[in-house]
């Protein structure tokens, strides 16, 4: 993304809405991989997303880059 760092929760928040908050896709990015970062259950897990995925506190989402 153009500009990554932490941003405010807000209900309602996608995968999608928080990478336009973080300034969107840069020129390196697969818009297909993205990973989802949640803890459940005390246990840091990674989870495949999609754009529509919902975001809940305390969540990090990794933009995966392409091979250029």
């Amino acid at each position: 993304v153009r500009q990554p760092g932490e941003f405010p929760y807000v209900s309602g928040l996608t995968v999608l809405s928080a990478i336009a908050r973080a300034g969107g896709y840069d020129y390196r990015a697969r818009k297909e991989e993205v990973v989802l970062v949640r803890v459940v259950n005390g246990e840091q897990k990674e989870f495949k997303a999609t754009e529509r995925t919902p975001i809940l506190p305390g969540d990090i989402i990794k933009v995966l880059e392409r091979r250029l």
